[in-house]
């Protein structure tokens, strides 16, 4: 999004914004983004996956969903997320 913005591209930006709000479609947990984003990572082995307080951690069958989530997604459009 932020390549596209700096680039001028508006259809560049529309598009990546539009991935970024399906990717957190997939977010159904009380608390919000943070504890979906936080399990994303983790599953991705990105660094920072740790949640403060007050957030509590999703359980372990939350969790799971998640990682079939991002399956989900990456199959849905196509887009290949990072991993360390």
């Amino acid at each position: 999004m932020i390549k596209g913005f700096t680039a001028g591209d508006q259809a560049a930006r529309l598009d990546a914004d539009a991935t970024q709000m399906r990717f957190f479609a997939h977010n159904r947990y009380a608390g919000g983004s943070m504890r979906f984003l936080k399990s994303a990572m983790q599953h991705l082995g990105l660094p920072g996956s740790t949640l403060r307080d007050p957030f509590l951690p999703l359980t372990d069958a939350e969790h799971q969903a998640v990682a079939a989530s991002l399956v989900d997604f990456t199959a849905r459009t196509g887009v290949q997320l990072p991993q360390r």
